[in-house]
């Protein structure tokens, strides 16, 4: 087994600003999602240009950081027969949580938040540049930096608790990242993100993750917008 490696100060502080950038991003997504007037478009189109961009730096900074951080058996391939039915394992779980979550929310048990109402209200080229950032975009940027990059950068050991602990930095960013404020919403987040982290550190990489999300960020914005 290659061994793993202490990160320096330096590629830490890559990683942070590239969380940085993504939370600037969510930022904005969040300014056009909630603004009651139509956003223009080249703002519109600068915000998927923008998420363009931290896509390719965040999957180019994992590529770079894989031979540092990652030992051999993370590197496993997607279709390497098991691994990839834990796509399908933790899919249905994350599809059942959302499909649950919406049920509750029809029948007024779970109150919706924020961007999920605004959302519903949206039309012409901001739906479409919210939909194309949510579903192609995002799932690689926030697999790459949650359970790419700080988890892997953090939490280089081997030991249990270091891998509690990255499960437990994974989730709480997946949540805080979702833009459910507080409240029920947040922990719904926050048990979707265990449930992605699991799925990393079950199927060994980063494609299985990405694939789920991109999957539920879909299902989301069929319900939702």
């Amino acid at each position: 087994m290659q061994s793993t490696q202490v990160i320096g100060k330096k590629h830490r502080t890559l990683a942070l600003i590239l969380l940085v950038l993504f939370g600037l991003l969510i930022f904005f997504q969040r300014r056009i999602i909630l603004n009651t007037n139509a956003t223009p478009l080249f703002l519109s189109l600068l915000y998927l240009v923008a998420g363009l961009l931290l896509m390719g730096l965040v999957v180019n900074y994992y590529k770079v950081a894989v031979h540092r951080v990652r030992p051999p058996y993370y590197k496993t391939a997607f279709l390497d027969a098991p691994h990839y039915y834990y796509m399908l394992l933790f899919l249905v779980l994350i599809a059942g949580i959302q499909l649950v979550t919406a049920w509750l929310q029809a029948q007024d048990l779970l109150g919706a938040y924020d961007l999920q109402q605004a959302m519903a209200q949206q039309s012409g080229v901001n739906l479409w540049a919210v939909r194309i950032f949510m579903v192609a975009f995002l799932p690689a940027i926030q697999q790459g930096l949650f359970n790419g990059l700080a988890f892997n950068e953090l939490f280089v050991g081997h030991s249990l608790g270091q891998y509690f602990g990255g499960l437990v930095l994974v989730a709480i960013l997946s949540g805080l990242f979702a833009g459910t404020a507080f409240g029920p919403m947040l922990i719904i987040q926050t048990l979707i993100g265990v449930l992605l982290g699991l799925s990393y550190l079950s199927a060994r990489n980063l494609t299985t993750p990405i694939l789920i999300q991109t999957i539920s960020s879909l299902i989301f914005v069929l319900l939702y917008s």
